[in-house]
């Protein structure tokens, strides 16, 4: 078991999803994922001092690589339920996380290990038109 979602019903575990929409390897998946967000090949800002844009890479061992991870996925999913707070304040924690699965997208019907309830449905994962 390696989340506190797992036991904890106030947590919202996220899973990393390819841009075209599909699990990606790099995430842990099981039972306790509540739902996905994009985390690779993203686009982020630079955090390093004096950073002034957005960056698209991040050096590695082997060389320059895409920015990815499970840390990129999660606050995509943070921003949608701080979203859903300012537009329905009178709401608690669960209430928040019950609308965020409840109106998720997944590819199959139910609960799916690797995505949980699914993603957002304005996500551009979902977006027929968007190229990947």
């Amino acid at each position: 078991i390696a989340s506190p979602a797992w036991f904890q019903p106030y947590a919202l575990t996220v899973a990393s999803i390819d841009p075209n929409g599909s699990p990606s390897a790099l995430s842990l998946h099981g039972p306790w994922v509540g739902a996905a967000a994009i985390g690779r090949n993203i686009v982020s800002l630079d955090n390093k001092p004096g950073g002034t844009g957005l960056v698209n890479g991040a050096i590695t061992q082997e060389g320059t690589g895409t920015i990815q991870g499970t840390s990129f996925a999660a606050p995509y999913v943070a921003g949608l339920a701080a979203l859903v707070r300012s537009r329905f304040p009178e709401l608690t924690a669960g209430q928040v996380i019950d609308r965020i699965t409840r109106t998720a997208q997944a590819p199959g019907p139910g609960h799916d290990d690797r995505v949980g309830h699914g993603l957002h449905p304005s996500h551009p994962a979902f977006d027929p038109t968007r190229s990947t």
